[in-house]
This record gives C-alpha cells, sequence and structure tokens, in this order.
C-alpha cells in the first residue's frame, strides 16, 4: 500500500465528514437509505439514558480508504486498523465488509489507565466503529466487526505530545534523538531498571563479556571487524541485535570463515537489518556491537551451544537490545518508510450532548499490542529472553520506534511515557524475589507459557532458547544449578507436574526432555492459577522420591535424559474412542476407573499430549493407567469430590516404568468408592510397579 498522505488533502487534516463530529441533526444531511434501518430514533433516545451517540462514518470501506488514502488522520487510523483485522478473516467475511457501512459510536467507558499510579489517568471516551451488512445494526447476523479507539479531552493529555517533524526512511535524526533521551533518562533516574541491572549484571570484576564482539567504529566506514574480547575491560559499553533470520541468511560466521571476519566485512555485504543496526550503534557512539549470525560459529556445535548458555550474560548486559520487530527477515532493515499520520496524535472538534464540547484526542489502544507484541518478531521463542534479560530495548516498529525499560513503554508519539493498556511481559521479572519462592515459582510458570506460544525452528532448542531466563531466575532467586530440572523447578515440582496443552499440543519427535516436562512436546502449555494450585498441594496424595536429569552441555541447558521416581496411587483407566465431532477441540467420550463410568464435559476433563492420538485412536491394551496426584473436596459443585493426576502408559522391559501422555481431572461423590471397587482384571500386576506398601501406594518412575 502506498503511503497515505503523500498527495490529496494535507497531511494530518481531517476529511469533511471528520472535520467536526457533532450530534446536531444538520450532520446527518442526505441520509442514505441504510441509516433508516439503524433505528437512530430509538439510538437517540438510549442516548439521553445512557450518553451514547451514533452516527454513519463513511458509507462504504471503499469511501473510508479512499479518505485514508487522500490523508485524513482519523480515517488512516481506522483504516490501518482495518488492514490488520483482515489478516485474521475468512474469505466470506472479506466479502462481506465490501457491502458493510460504519457506524460509529460514542460512549463513556472506564478509564484505561485506572490504578497507573505513575500518572494521573485522563478523563476517556470510547469511539468505535462497527460495520455491518448493508448498515442492517438490527440483525445480529448483519455484523462484522468493531474497531475501537480511546478518546480524551485533549488538555488533559497535552504534556504527552512531542514536537512533531516529517517521517523519512533514513536514520531520523529526531528518532536518535528520542533513543538518547530514553537511555539517559533510564540511566540516571529508573529505580526499577536499577534493580534489574544490580540482579541481572554482576559487579564488573565477575561480569562476563560475549566472546565476540563486531568492532563498529573503524577508520575505514565501509568495514567491521570480528574482535574477541579476552583482554577487555569487562565493562566495556556494547549493544545487542534482535532479529528473525528469515529462512536464510546470507552471511553468516562459519569456521572456515573466522579468520577473514577478524579481518574485516564489507558493510554493504550484510543483510540491510545487520546494515541498519550497524549504523545505528554508530550513530549513538558506541563502539561495540552483537549479533549471534556474526558472533557464533554456527557450525560449531561445541560453540553454538557454548554461546547459547551465555544468552543470559549476553542481553543482560547490553547497553541497548535494538529489535526489528517489524522485519520477517535480514533483508527488511529497521529503518523504512512510515505513514506519519499513524504515529502522530490526532484530534477532533467535537460536541455531543452530555459531555464537554471541544478538542479531543485519539488514541489507538490496539497499537502495542499489533505493533510490538503480535509483531513477526516477537513470535519468536527465541527473542522472549532477549526482550525480557535486556536492561533496555528499542522497537523498531511498523509505524514508529517504541521504547521498553523495566519502568516505562514510550514510543515516539508519547516519548514520556503511552498509555498502558495491558500489562507488559518485562513485568514478568519484576514479580520474582527470593522472599516469596512460591509465587516466584509461578512467575517462572508464567514465562514458560508465554514461552510456549512463540515458534521455534528447530525443536532441538526449546530448552536452550529459554536457558537465559532458567539462569536470570536462579541467580536472583539464589537456586543451584541442580534445582533446575528439565524447564521446571525441584521446588513445587508436584504441582508444577500437572500442566496440560492450553490448545492443540503435539509430541516432538525427537528426544528433548522427559515426557513429564512441558518441554517434551510443541503447543501453548497451561498451568494452574496460583489459587489451584494451592488446592493441588494441600491435597498431595504423591511423593516425588528422586529427581534425575542429564543436563548437556551445562546444567540450564538441554537434557540427554531423565526421569521421576514416584511414590503414590495408581488405578487402570480404560479409555473410550475419542469424539471428533467438534473441530478442533477433540476429546474422549467417557472413561472407567474400576467400576465407575465417567463422561465428558460433565465427570471428567483431559488433555492428551499429542493431539494426533486422538485422530489415529488405539486401545491401549488395557495397560493405561491413572496415576492420580491429588483427591479434593469441591464444596461449590455438584460432585462432592475432585481428582486429578496424569495418564501415563508402561514403556521398556523394566518394572514400573512410564511415559507421560496426557493429564486427567475426574468428579466423583465419593473417592473412596470409585478408587476401592474394582475387578481383579484391574488390579496392577508386579510387572506394573517397583514396590507397593500396606497403603496400597506404588513405587514407580516416569521418563
Amino acid at each position: 500500500m502506498d503511503s497515505i498522505g503523500a498527495e490529496g488533502e494535507e497531511k494530518g487534516s481531517l476529511c469533511s465528514d471528520n472535520e467536526e463530529i457533532s450530534d446536531d441533526d444538520s450532520y446527518f444531511y442526505e441520509k442514505p437509505d441504510w441509516v433508516k434501518d439503524i433505528s437512530f430514533d430509538r439510538a437517540r433516545e438510549l442516548s439521553q439514558q445512557n450518553r451514547l451517540f451514533c452516527s454513519p462514518l463513511h458509507y462504504s470501506v471503499k469511501d473510508l480508504e479512499v479518505s485514508a488514502r487522500n490523508g485524513c488522520h482519523l480515517c488512516s487510523l481506522f483504516w490501518d486498523q482495518l488492514l490488520h483485522n483482515l489478516k485474521n478473516m475468512t474469505k466470506a467475511d472479506e466479502a462481506k465488509l465490501q457491502q458493510a457501512k460504519g457506524l460509529i459510536i460514542v460512549r463513556p467507558r472506564p478509564n484505561p489507565l485506572e490504578g497507573n499510579t505513575d500518572r494521573q489517568a485522563p478523563q476517556s471516551l470510547v469511539l468505535a466503529v462497527s460495520y455491518f451488512v448493508d448498515g442492517n445494526c438490527e440483525r445480529q447476523s448483519s455484523y462484522i466487526l468493531s474497531l475501537e479507539f480511546d478518546i480524551y479531552v485533549t488538555d488533559s493529555i497535552k504534556d504527552c505530545f512531542p514536537q512533531l517533524l516529517p517521517s523519512t526512511p533514513r536514520i531520523p535524526n529526531r528518532t536518535i534523538d528520542d533513543i538518547r533521551v530514553w537511555v539517559a533518562d533510564c540511566l540516571s533516574n529508573h529505580l526499577e531498571c536499577q534493580k534489574h541491572v544490580q540482579v541481572s549484571q554482576p559487579l564488573p570484576e565477575l561480569r562476563r563479556l560475549p566472546t565476540r564482539l563486531l568492532n563498529v567504529s573503524l577508520p575505514d566506514p565501509c568495514l567491521v571487524t570480528l574482535t574477541e574480547t579476552t583482554n577487555f575491560d569487562p565493562t566495556t559499553r556494547y549493544m545487542t541485535l534482535s532479529h528473525c533470520w528469515g529462512d536464510f541468511l546470507p552471511v553468516r560466521l562459519l569456521g572456515n570463515l573466522y579468520e577473514s571476519f577478524k579481518e574485516g566485512l564489507l558493510i554493504d555485504q550484510l543483510p540491510k537489518t545487520f546494515q541498519d543496526a550497524i549504523k545505528f550503534t554508530r550513530a549513538l557512539q558506541v563502539r561495540y556491537l552483537w549479533i549471534d549470525a556474526l558472533c557464533i560459529i554456527q557450525d560449531s556445535v561445541v560453540d553454538w551451544l557454548r554461546e547459547s548458555l551465555l544468552m543470559s550474560s549476553v542481553y543482560s548486559n547490553s547497553w541497548l537490545n535494538l529489535a526489528a520487530t517489524a522485519s520477517t527477515n535480514g533483508h527488511g532493515g529497521l529503518f523504512r518508510s512510515r505513514n506519519f499520520l499513524l504515529s502522530s496524535p490526532c484530534t477532533v472538534t467535537a460536541s455531543w450532548e452530555g459531555f464537554a464540547p471541544g478538542s479531543y484526542t485519539v488514541l489507538d489502544g490496539s497499537t502495542w499490542t499489533r505493533r510490538v507484541e503480535e509483531s513477526p518478531l516477537n513470535k519468536r521463542a527465541w527473542v522472549l529472553q532477549e526482550r525480557l534479560l535486556a536492561p533496555r530495548t528499542a522497537h523498531f516498529a511498523y509505524d514508529q520506534v517504541f521504547w521498553e525499560c523495566r519502568q516505562i513503554v514510550a514510543c515516539e508519539t508519547f516519548p514520556l511515557g503511552a498509555p498502558e493498556y495491558s500489562p507488559n511481559v518485562v513485568d514478568f521479572l519484576k514479580s520474582i524475589s527470593v522472599e516469596n519462592l512460591i509465587d516466584s515459582n509461578g512467575e517462572w510458570l508464567n514465562w514458560v507459557k508465554e514461552y510456549t506460544k512463540k515458534s521455534l525452528t528447530k525443536d532441538s532448542d526449546k530448552l536452550v532458547a529459554i536457558a537465559g531466563l532458567a539462569t536470570h531466575a536462579r541467580r536472583k532467586l539464589s537456586w543451584s544449578e541442580d534445582d533446575y530440572v528439565a524447564g521446571l523447578w525441584r521446588h513445587d515440582l508436584a504441582v508444577d507436574l500437572l500442566w496440560r496443552a492450553a490448545g492443540v499440543g503435539t509430541k516432538i519427535p525427537i528426544y528433548v526432555a522427559p515426557s513429564w516436562s512441558w518441554a517434551s512436546i510443541n503447543g501453548e502449555i497451561y498451568f494452574h492459577s496460583s489459587d489451584t494450585r494451592n488446592v493441588v498441594r494441600n491435597n498431595l496424595t504423591i511423593k516425588i522420591l528422586s529427581i534425575v536429569v542429564s543436563p548437556v552441555g551445562g546444567g540450564m541447558g538441554p537434557v540427554g535424559d531423565g526421569y521421576l521416581t514416584v511414590q503414590g496411587p495408581l488405578h487402570r483407566i480404560h479409555l473410550s474412542q475419542p469424539d471428533l465431532s467438534v473441530d478442533n477441540y477433540p476429546c474422549l467420550q467417557k472413561l472407567k476407573i474400576g467400576v465407575t463410568e465417567f463422561y465428558s464435559h460433565s465427570t471428567f476433563e483431559e488433555s492428551l499430549d499429542d493431539d494426533s492420538w486422538y485422530h489415529q485412536w488405539h486401545p491401549r491394551n488395557n495397560k493405561t493407567i491413572f496415576c492420580r496426584f491429588m483427591t479434593a473436596p469441591t464444596p461449590h459443585l455438584e460432585e462432592a469430590f475432585m481428582s486429578e493426576g496424569l495418564i501415563i502408559e508402561p514403556v521398556g522391559e523394566e518394572c514400573g516404568k512410564y511415559r507421560r501422555i496426557g493429564w486427567l481431572r475426574i468428579f466423583m461423590d465419593d473417592p473412596q468408592i470409585v478408587f476401592a471397587e474394582k475387578s481383579t482384571a484391574d488390579e496392577l500386576t508386579p510387572e506394573e510397579y517397583i514396590t507397593r506398601n500396606d497403603a496400597s501406594e506404588y513405587t514407580f518412575t516416569i521418563i
């Protein structure tokens, strides 16, 4: 799409429909036929009760597009958000949208900034634009989508606005100035950032630099060199780059190129993202830059693993992390031609009954989510730890540069601090404390949940790409490397083992982690909330007798083997055929423990670790076992008790050796009856356990 505002109306102006938004009847001049369907009389009657205002906004999506291309500021914001929504729409809905009419609604809302003690939150309204087939909002089936913006009285937030200058595809001086100010303010005034540095960056004499850095400040501006840091001052300042590799990077550090990299690399032969990062590092007068592809020997397994396990120090000690947030590969670069209207505050003159007339500023509360959280870069699993560990990051997004540190989120639109509509992922780091290890372990699980939403090119990187975060958590909580076991911590392990796939899980075909670890599958992982974890912890029926893992290359990284020895109740379980009638949500229809049958969606829920097992079902020869982790009363449910545990099945020839295949929760009135009554055929044989005590507790292993 061409840059909006390049021609037509003056940049930053409003189209005639938006020059003044008013509830005066004259606004509805030349009402088209579709307005009658919207029942404006009823809307106006409602507006007297609910302080709500309705009017049409451009009679078609095409009109909106034309207005945006001609430079209407407000329409540019609408159009930009609409394009984002199109990515997730079906072809049928796209076709409907071509015939849709827009309805604009203004209403009050609870302030999205409430609870933010750092700034006084200005009064907020909602500007919602809804699209209906033929403009008929009376039929629910006519609805297609809505776009929402927050609007504020301009005077209440005017201190947040910067002096605006034109955008340009080269390095904008204003962007450099903004980042200089952000860095200086962060270093001098941000208490939260100073706390983070104290934990993540050890004393200067203990600080470890990356093994290699790029020297970008040579006498010849066309060259950079790879430099070993063996004799460097440990306080040497350097910057880092977070980027998407894409399908192929034409320039990488390989063993046979090592000496030539030390002699010099021509900048114009590097991918554009690397070139831009070098230019920006120079512009900020920093001598050294770390880029993974150019500082780690990519065809050396030993070097790659050693350096990958040092990510905690590489990013924690970075002076500034540059994030190529909008680029999908090394050719996208940091800088791009931008529609300047998207990063400029938009003001409208408005007069609505019940609200003070005057100048209002329109803000798109979804900008941070769309431009940063959902960007190509932040879909990569590796980048989560880069972003969390770096003390400060400049995100080069689609429409502007965003700033992120432990204390503020800012952007070129709001350099003093952007409105915060949702928790920032870097806030996860603030919540771990040696004073509360149980809650801190819960925060680790939040990191894992976020991490498992993201993609990895290589399954073998599963534990490596989060090792930096594990190292940071260990250091902050004063735990040992032995406390970390295949992506989990020993301190609350019996509770943590009750993870399950949040959606579709897939068993990783190569060995990455034991079956009891979340790292053994691909897909988003769900862990219990803190309240449920307390219930599980207080009602455990199992004991973990021992934990054995065999790290590869370092205690916080990949593992070559691992198993748990557990003591607790085991029950043979009979699983029925799965129900595949609900798209994307297959489930078992029923199951049987002893003489009691349980039915899906009423008395049990389950999640198999690999979704393909539902579709390629086999009866498993009555060898499936329910390892019951806990039983607890459920005073607010129809059934009086709940039990939860793992579905396991035997592997190999050794007695009592199992692998995990899923998670199970069942509901019942009397657990003693359910777990005591069973046929002779359901008794476990000596081959299915290691030992059994008088309390019918079995000892067994899970690999």
